[in-house]
């Protein structure tokens, strides 16, 4: 499960069944976030700007929040299938 808090240096954090929690990066990442949304590969969350996507499984130094292009406007909100 990941989910999205108002801990300025931790706003992403991934809590796993085990009780063992981790944090997603935060580089390139703005706050607030108003909502967020997850596949097993990518995590979304909506900023200020827009949606903004995560991949964990992209090499380690191409690790950072980017873009959704098509979705950078205020008020966009992360909606996946399921």
């Amino acid at each position: 499960m990941v989910v999205t808090r108002n801990d300025t240096a931790h706003p992403v954090s991934y809590v796993n069944l085990d009780g063992v929690n981790s944090d997603a990066p935060t580089h390139g990442l703005p706050i607030p976030l108003t909502a967020i949304a997850a596949s097993p590969s990518t995590v979304y969350v909506a900023a200020p700007q827009g949606l903004l996507q995560y991949s964990a499984g992209a090499a380690e130094s191409q690790q950072s929040w980017s873009d959704v292009p098509g979705f950078m406007t205020g008020g966009a909100v992360p909606v996946l299938p399921g």
